[in-house]
């Protein structure tokens, strides 16, 4: 359980808390790993598909099909799995050195920088978008704000001719309002903020099973044998001689680290509603602006990039469709945070994201951590 605990606040950034534990790296090494492996099975799909003229599908069978070999080989006959990673590398690398050799700069970009961007891009991405449905009636603020817009020519012909100058309008229009927040997250004081999430402990019965389910992705690496009912039953001991010195001996480990993780989830935050919206806004104008009109409105032709999805061909209109989403997305997410900033219900909601439901899920485990760790040895972390 302890290992668990202290596996969850290194992953969160509260590493002064318990930094005098012995360090494990196997979690992290194995997403690594794992990233790794994806992003060498990607970076050969590309090849094949850009170098062998191969259709995307049978690339990528043919990549899947030699991995799935490989597991069946090391399910059936105990061949180690690591033999067929290891060929994968060398086949790889073996590839990017003929490429280099022969002088395809653009194929040894595609087939082993893009794939690794591509992977922690996609990463990146999902959490920024998990976090950000944390903040509600988001999507129906980008509604109001721009569907009536974008059924009008003047955003399409704005959209257009600003071209690359939509940059320059989401910095000068997102930043100062970011910034703004930012400011304030940085000069927030913890210790009301960690007082106001001791309260909803104390009233939260489900708080065992709450602090549990976020451990639970650690079970296997550090307590695989133990069962549910036995970690909850240790939580549960740890909560029932809490004190008000164990919950400040949490708040000295974390003030810095938790102003520096709020910023870091607004960031985050800020990245996921501008994807999201941008994907609802190209979806609404694709559905309701036909191409022709789109051309008219824009002034500019509309190409197509066709995408093969199991057999099915998909085209998608892009040109002046990207860039009204760009802009418009942009505006939305201007809409979002002036009203963040300005209206209590949404500043509500984006306060309990970013520093109240972060603060409560801290304290939950820093206190079980330090039950179960000793006072004395906590003290020493600290202040050192």
């Amino acid at each position: 359980m302890k290992l668990m605990l202290v596996q969850w606040l290194r992953a969160n950034g509260y590493r002064k808390l318990c930094k005098g534990e012995v360090r494990n790296y196997e979690k992290k090494s194995k997403a690594i790993s794992v990233n790794i492996v994806l992003s060498i099975l990607l970076g050969l799909t590309i090849f094949t598909f850009y170098r062998l003229d191969w259709s995307l599908w049978a690339s990528a069978g043919v990549i899947l099909g030699a991995f799935g070999v490989i597991v069946i080989l090391h399910i059936t006959l105990k061949v180690p799995a690591k033999l067929g990673t290891y060929a994968i590398l060398y086949l790889w690398l073996a590839l990017g050195g003929w490429q280099l050799w022969i002088g395809d700069s653009k194929g040894l970009l595609l087939s082993h920088a893009l794939p690794f961007l591509v992977i922690i891009g996609t990463g990146i991405s999902f959490r920024s978008l998990r976090l950000s449905f944390h903040v509600p009636l988001f999507v129906p603020v980008a509604l109001i704000v721009v569907l009536l817009p974008l059924l009008t020519e003047d955003p399409w012909r704005l959209a257009a001719t600003a071209g690359a100058r939509l940059a320059w309008l989401a910095g000068v229009s997102i930043l100062p309002l970011a910034v703004l927040l930012v400011i304030r997250l940085a000069r927030l004081q913890v210790v009301p903020v960690f007082q106001f999430a001791a309260e909803k402990i104390d009233n939260n019965a489900n708080r065992v099973e709450e602090l549990f389910r976020q451990l639970k992705k650690y079970q296997s690496d550090t307590h695989g044998k133990s069962q549910p009912e036995e970690l909850k039953a240790r939580l549960s001991e740890c909560y029932a001689s809490l004190s008000s010195e164990d919950a400040g001996r949490a708040v000295m480990a974390a003030d810095r680290a938790f102003r520096w993780r709020a910023v870091r989830r607004f960031v985050s935050l800020i990245v996921g509603v501008l994807l999201a919206v941008w994907a609802l806004i190209y979806i609404l104008a694709w559905a309701a602006v036909p191409e022709p009109l789109a051309a008219e409105w824009s002034k500019e032709a509309v190409s197509m990039a066709t995408l093969d999805l199991l057999g099915f061909q998909l085209a998608l209109p892009v040109g002046p469709y990207v860039l009204v989403a760009t802009m418009l997305a942009t505006v939305a997410c201007v809409g979002f945070l002036g009203f963040a900033l300005t209206d209590d219900q949404y500043s509500t909601a984006l306060w309990d994201a970013l520093v109240n439901g972060p603060a409560e899920a801290y304290l939950l485990a820093a206190v079980a951590y330090i039950r179960l760790s000793g006072a004395t040895s906590i003290d020493e972390s600290v202040d050192s």
